[in-house]
């Protein structure tokens, strides 16, 4: 029994002029009879007592009472009017009704389609994304197979013009994917930290990929990237041959990109690995070139980025 449509009065079986005395007498003798205690066997009775209980709530508060009555009056003209109209325009209202829950109910519809059809893009877009990463890394590690080859593929070269005897492989140091590099902050005034840097090389080296591993770059840059003359750092490189792609893009430079900006190799001269060979080196799968620097050598190459700051500042007074 749904509580708008009740007609609390007829239930507690009192008038609506009925006095806020009546009304409790009418709920305590109603609700007494049907109590689900005394009703074990009606499933009905829980609800109507349910339902007394409103009543007299409803009943004993003015505000609540006043609501209810215009309520009820309405509720009661409606009725009148229904009465008195012809079975034809009956069925044209009651039908207007119909239509109106329909629409109430196709405009809730198309909510859920809408809601369904923006959660199906956001799983469509964190799957494309998925599929993305995935295919990213699945070149690269397609490229550190195809390194590997070529390096076997050169090894037995090696050992082909050597007489059958094994060629002598260089292993790489642990500076031999890094270098140095210092700009003019005048000529590079974006430069500022660590992404700012690394989106200049992703820019210089374009279409090319970077392989940056990590950036690094001097306090005395990040704790004042607007003051000096020059900026400095280190750029790890995920591979050698990443590290000689910028080497050789600043040697060449025809169209001006890399001015004000200069690189060099972190440990003073070009990697052993390289000696005199003309080929392109391969990549590798060494890990990450910061998590092997031994740590005397970092702390060695700091202090020389400390003092050409130095050195820089006070060429400058």
């Amino acid at each position: 029994m749904a509580s708008e449509d009740v007609d609390y009065y007829a239930l507690l079986g009192i008038d609506s002029t009925a006095t806020s005395g009546e009304i409790r007498k009418a709920y305590r003798q109603r609700s007494l009879k049907v109590h689900p205690d005394r009703n074990p066997d009606d499933p009905q009775a829980a609800a109507l007592f349910h339902e007394l209980s409103i009543a007299v709530d409803v009943l004993s508060d003015p505000s609540k009472r006043s609501t209810f009555d215009s309520l009820l009056a309405a509720r009661n003209a409606r009725k009148a009017r229904f009465a008195a109209l012809d079975n034809k325009r009956k069925a044209m209202a009651e039908e207007l009704e119909r239509s109106e829950r329909e629409s109430k109910r196709a405009r809730e519809g198309e909510r859920s389609k809408k809601m369904e059809v923006e959660r199906l893009k956001e799983e469509g877009r964190r799957l494309r994304e998925e599929r993305a990463q995935q295919a990213g890394e699945e070149e690269i590690r397609r490229r550190r197979e195809m390194d590997e080859i070529r390096l076997r593929a050169l090894h037995k070269a090696k050992e082909a013009t050597n007489g059958g005897r094994a060629a002598e492989v260089v292993e790489l140091g642990p500076l031999d994917k890094t270098l140095k590099i210092k700009w003019l902050k005048s000529a590079h005034p974006s430069l500022v930290d660590d992404a700012s840097v690394t989106a200049f090389l992703e820019r210089t080296l374009a279409p090319s990929n970077p392989d940056i591993d990590s950036v690094v770059l001097s306090s005395k840059t990040l704790a004042n990237p607007s003051k000096g003359k020059h900026g400095s750092g280190v750029v790890a490189f995920k591979t050698l041959s990443a590290a000689v792609r910028v080497v050789k893009g600043k040697e060449a430079d025809p169209e001006g990109k890399w001015k004000g900006f200069e690189v060099g190799w972190a440990a003073g001269q070009p990697p052993a690995a390289l000696g005199a060979q003309s080929f392109t080196p391969t990549s590798t799968d060494e890990d990450s070139v910061l998590a092997r620097l031994r740590q005397k050598e970092r702390e060695k190459l700091m202090d020389e980025m400390r003092a050409q700051d130095e050195a820089d500042e006070g060429a400058t007074q």
